[in-house]
């Protein structure tokens, strides 16, 4: 257990056992890097995503950027579910990066606020002047978002994990008198404490797979943290690729009357795959023959149901 005069984190004991030792997402024992250890996933050269992402050929759905695309997607200003307080509520940022607020109950100052993989810079690059562009634009500034209690990281790649928002967050938190909680997986802490040199070493909660926290914030509320599997990759640049871990991860709120009881759950998927796909356009008999990923199932039987599940389709 940690204690701090704003919050408790308590660890959760695994609800999935591994039955592994090490488990079998570890490459090494203490682990040096990770791999996902499903037949659903294969190694994917250099040369393919290249040719995936820039070159055409006759096996490719090629869909062309649409014509006026800035209207595609309606961009509102937020309201941060004003209109549903005492509701689980979600609110999208762009790509994959969410507001969570939990139910406000009685009592509660407001309700918990959980971040999830917040992006707002123009590029996800390690430079602002090249890189992949944002789309349309955030529906608002980082000093416009509501106070945050918890930030969440699926992984470490740059859409996902933005230097320089993560610091005006932190920024912004400070100028609140409010230090929120960063978690994220095996192999990622060290990239928070040198981001952020001020940054109390409680405020950061470093989880493998199955593994969860009970968060108790004073005058707020509670929600349970649950660090589930996703197959993906992580790196930040061309020698540490693997290096720390990925996940999906799982909110859970208490019942106002039963602590131990859950009233609303939701799972966060991060960025995941589901299976491999060898061609660009498989056929339905060849993609039936393609093992998936079991871990969701997984997720569902041990964790399940959800009243949300936010999923990625694209990149957005």
């Amino acid at each position: 257990m940690t204690t701090h005069s704003d919050f408790t984190v308590t660890l959760l004991p695994p609800r999935n056992q591994q039955a592994q030792e090490p488990p079998a997402h570890h490459v090494g024992s203490p682990p040096t890097s990770f791999r996902n250890p499903w037949p659903s996933s294969q190694p994917i050269g250099f040369a393919k995503v290249f040719s995936t992402r820039f070159l055409r050929s006759a096996d490719k759905n090629n869909i062309p950027v649409p014509a006026g695309r800035k209207g595609l997607v309606n961009v509102q200003k937020p309201d941060w579910g004003a209109a549903s307080p005492n509701k689980l509520k979600a609110t999208w940022i762009g790509h994959a990066s969410f507001l969570i607020e939990t139910s406000c109950v009685p009592g509660q100052a407001r309700e918990v606020r959980i971040l999830f993989d917040p992006v707002f810079s123009e590029r996800t690059s390690p430079v602002q002047w090249l890189g992949p562009k944002r789309y349309t634009p955030t529906p608002c500034s980082v000093d416009e978002l509501p106070e945050v209690d918890l930030i969440a990281i699926s992984h470490n790649r740059y859409d996902h994990c933005d230097s320089w928002t993560i610091t005006e967050i932190w920024r912004a938190s400070k100028a609140r008198n409010r230090t929120p909680l960063i978690a994220c997986a095996l192999g990622n802490k060290a990239f928070f404490t040198t981001l952020l040199p001020d940054l109390p070493v409680e405020n950061t909660i470093e989880l493998d797979w199955w593994h969860g926290i009970r968060l108790d914030i004073k005058a707020i509320g509670s929600i349970n943290l649950i660090c589930t599997p996703a197959q993906h990759t992580s790196a930040r640049s061309a020698t540490d690729k693997n290096k720390a871990l990925w996940c999906s991860w799982i909110v859970q709120e208490p019942s106002s009357e039963n602590a131990a009881t859950i009233s609303k759950s939701l799972f966060f998927a991060g960025d995941t795959g589901y299976r491999h796909v060898n061609s660009a356009n498989p056929t339905d008999k060849e993609q039936e023959s393609m093992p998936h990923c079991p871990v969701f199932k997984e997720i569902g039987d041990t964790y399940g149901p959800f009243d949300l599940a936010l999923l990625p389709i694209g990149l957005y």
